[in-house]
């Protein structure tokens, strides 16, 4: 689940907005909530969000403010506006501070799932390029020439697309048009190592990756990771890394 922090100075909106069955339909959850930019700005300090869902108009600190502060920090939150005030200056610097969206209120159900599509597909794509490079940064750290080679390439590609599914050798032969045995003595061949060896690394990198962000409970990263038994995942984390996911937690 992407988490959201409501910055909403109305208690009346706070609630519709709760009452909306969309979030969840897209993968989202109002995870905290905020009664202006001040108490938010506390908030994303203390723990991690992916979208902030702020009023422009709010007593101590107002949306605009709470963004451009949080910009001036480094921190590049998605940020989406849901408000009654749109007068163009208000747009145009929430634009220029990187809102992703905005919306007059009050919002729809229909209008707000419009926008949790927009969002989730820009966090989806940034998410992909991060497992990605974990793929790219695992291959170059056992040798695997992704870059000349068009067989460990093509691995690599099934490896980032399947890196939350429990996925087999076979599976991946077959993606190739391979028999199983072939393909596993190619990838050994080419890569110095198994092909479970291989992708377990890049699963447990990009566990890292999860638990770094500080969103996922263990059992959670481990469902994300395909792996339905928490205890195996403790298990693989461990084999990898020395050490289990809550003392890496705790490093």
């Amino acid at each position: 689940m992407y988490r959201i922090l409501l910055a909403e100075s109305d208690p009346f909106c706070r609630l519709a907005y709760r009452k909306m069955k969309v979030w969840e339909e897209y993968g989202f959850e109002i995870s905290a909530e905020a009664v202006n930019g001040r108490e938010a700005l506390r908030l994303i300090e203390k723990e991690p969000f992916d979208l902030l869902i702020s009023d422009i108009k709010m007593p101590v600190m107002g949306g605009i403010e709470l963004l451009r502060t949080l910009r001036s920090n480094g921190l590049a939150l998605a940020a989406v506006y849901i408000s009654s005030r749109t007068e163009f200056e208000y747009a145009r610097e929430a634009m220029i501070l990187g809102a992703m969206d905005f919306l007059k209120k009050p919002a729809s159900e229909e209008a707000v799932s419009e926008m949790l599509l927009r969002v989730r597909r820009s966090l989806g794509g940034t998410e992909k390029a991060a497992v990605n490079s974990i793929v790219a940064r695992v291959m170059e750290q056992i040798g695997a020439d992704t870059n000349s080679d068009i067989f460990l390439y093509n691995v690599s590609l099934f490896l980032s697309e399947n890196i939350c599914r429990a996925v087999t050798m076979t599976e991946a032969a077959d993606n190739l048009n391979m028999s199983r045995d072939y393909f596993g003595k190619c990838f050994k061949r080419r890569s110095g190592m198994s092909f479970n060896t291989v992708y377990t690394m890049i699963k447990m990198e990009y566990a890292k990756t999860l638990i770094d962000s500080g969103r996922y409970k263990n059992y959670e990263i481990s469902e994300k990771l395909g792996i339905c038994d928490p205890d195996y995942f403790t298990k693989l984390f461990k084999s990898v890394t020395g050490m289990t996911p809550t003392a890496y937690k705790n490093r």
